[in-house]
């Protein structure tokens, strides 16, 4: 979708279909379902990853970066 590849995704199909889901997940327990909403919608007109979060959910990409990595680490913790 765009040309930059964010820095926790995998080349690992199973692996990045379970962070796409992770990203998902982490926006719908901080922000509800207004947010995940509001993410999804901000995605057609953005032009960069960046784009959609900023517009989607009203923080920086580094902000949600910085929550992202916090909560993977403890939701898509491998046994």
């Amino acid at each position: 979708m765009w040309a930059a590849t964010p820095p926790y995704a995998s080349s690992d199909t199973t692996t990045l279909a379970t962070e796409a889901w992770g990203v998902i997940w982490l926006i719908e327990d901080r922000y509800g379902r207004d947010g995940v909403r509001k993410f999804l919608n901000a995605i057609g007109p953005a032009q960069t990853l960046s784009e959609v979060i900023e517009n989607g959910l009203g923080l920086s990409y580094a902000e949600f970066d910085q929550k992202w990595q916090a909560w993977a680490k403890t939701n898509l913790a491998q046994p």
